[in-house]
């Protein structure tokens, strides 16, 4: 039988590999028939904040998702299954499977050496972190969407807020329901609910609220906004579900 420290170094080879090759495989590359409106698409300069698109290129964004933003509202409700296509887009899926692949492979890795791997303590202990850092992880992309309207008509037109298939009100109470939800599992369960796994989330919400919201904002900076990916992706998700999972075994 394979050591568990090498199973668990291949766990997180793996992730890391699936997290490179899900971003251009993400939804942002393949949408049911049917789905998006056809929108066209503007060069800009600079995607990181609306004060870099000219007031020419939004306003005529604009005017071109007029169209398509009408024929989505005048076509109403489209069935579940169409709703939840909307809701996974909306969602960024490249950024779940990343989180989804990293908390088990870390969660194996932090295992004691030589230690036998239980699956009573493995499953709770991998779902548990797994169903609250997913919802953060949504709070995080959508809030990003959100703030980013006018860009996205523009450099992104099938994201759901900016093609019109998902209005802002429900886009804002999908994210505020997902940070309640996330944070609120962070305490529900006190045996499984480590303070890593706590700092983990409330710090990811925090800079992820910093990234994207005014007056901060720190996308504006392609330094600070790498500076704050950097600091979630690399090194706050790495060392929170590691000490959670090795905490939960002793």
């Amino acid at each position: 039988r394979a050591d568990k420290h090498q199973v668990g170094t291949m766990s997180w080879l793996i992730a890391i590999s699936a997290a490179f090759i899900a971003g251009p495989c993400s939804a942002r590359h393949w949408h049911p028939p049917g789905a998006l409106n056809p929108r066209p698409r503007l060069a800009v300069a600079c995607a990181t904040d609306s004060k870099g698109l000219g007031v020419a290129d939004v306003a005529a964004a604009d005017a071109a998702a007029d169209g398509g933003v009408a024929a989505t509202a005048a076509a109403g409700w489209r069935g579940p299954l169409h709703a939840a296509g909307v809701l996974w887009r909306f969602s960024r899926p490249h950024t779940l499977i990343g989180s989804a692949l990293c908390i088990p492979a870390l969660s194996l890795y932090a295992a004691p050496p030589g230690a036998a791997i239980s699956s009573a303590v493995f499953v709770p202990l991998v779902l548990y972190a797994m169903v609250p850092s997913l919802l953060v992880n949504v709070y995080i992309t959508g809030l990003n969407q959100l703030f980013d309207i006018p860009i996205d008509r523009v450099n992104k037109p099938t994201l759901p807020l900016a093609s019109g298939e998902m209005s802002p009100a429900v886009g804002a109470a999908t994210v505020l329901l997902c940070l309640a939800g996330g944070l609120a599992l962070g305490w529900a369960f006190p045996p499984l609910c480590s303070p890593a796994l706590r700092a983990t989330l409330c710090g990811s919400a925090l800079l992820g609220t910093a990234y994207s919201c005014p007056p901060v904002r720190l996308k504006r900076s392609p330094l600070l906004a790498s500076l704050c990916i950097m600091s979630v992706r690399g090194a706050l998700i790495n060392w929170g579900f590691f000490a959670h999972a090795a905490e939960a075994y002793g």
